[in-house]
């Protein structure tokens, strides 16, 4: 017994007598050793089968602004909500959203550009008498003011701003044209008429 008491003493004393840098080796060596977590590797953007075919054909197809190529197009592309645009030439540009969350083929069907009416051309302001056969002629105006009066010979040209009253003692020998639009001979050939000329009014 008194051979384990003194053991005992002695490793007592070992202990608090020992140096403080060999205990705080003892210690760090005791301790585990803690390694830093390594960075989580995201995981790649789904991504899916997408067709567009258009009508009419060759349609220039844009999906998020990027142009994708002329329909029909098939490509893989990333899952999600995508906007989708087509336009061609002659017709009118479609845009929508899309759901890409699984494959998909979408045929879109452009609606015509509506057709531009022609510029209406204005309405004629000058009356011109074609001289065919001999004949004597008048032209005023609405309130009498003389313009024109002698015998024309055929090929003579007489052009008036309208409105003009025209007299002509061989209707069938004036051919007469409001603007560029041909009203024919005035009458038969030797009669006698008056015709009052006036501008037509523009149609709305």
């Amino acid at each position: 017994m008194l051979v384990l008491a003194l053991l005992a003493l002695f490793a007592g004393g070992y202990l608090l007598l020992r140096p403080a840098s060999e205990a705080k080796a003892s210690e760090a060596a005791e301790k585990p050793v803690e390694t830093a977590a390594e960075p989580a590797v995201p995981a790649p953007a789904a991504r899916v089968h997408l067709r567009v075919d258009t009508e009419p054909p060759g349609a220039k197809v844009y999906l998020d602004g990027y142009f994708l190529g002329a329909a029909p197009v098939e490509l893989e592309v990333e899952a999600g909500r995508r906007l989708l645009r087509v336009e061609a030439e002659g017709h009118l540009p479609h845009e929508q959203p899309v759901d890409l969350n699984e494959d998909r083929a979408i045929t879109l069907r452009l609606v015509p550009k509506p057709k531009e009416k022609p510029a209406e051309a204005p309405p004629p302001k000058t009356l011109t008498l074609r001289i065919t056969e001999r004949s004597w002629l008048r032209v005023t105006t609405p309130e009498g003011k003389r313009l024109y009066e002698r015998t024309a010979t055929p090929g003579t040209e007489l052009t008036f701003e309208l409105p003009v009253v025209v007299k002509t003692g061989n209707a069938g020998g004036v051919r007469v044209f409001l603007g560029k639009k041909d009203l024919g001979p005035m009458g038969k050939t030797g009669e006698v008429v008056t015709r009052r000329f006036e501008a037509p009014e523009k149609t709305r």
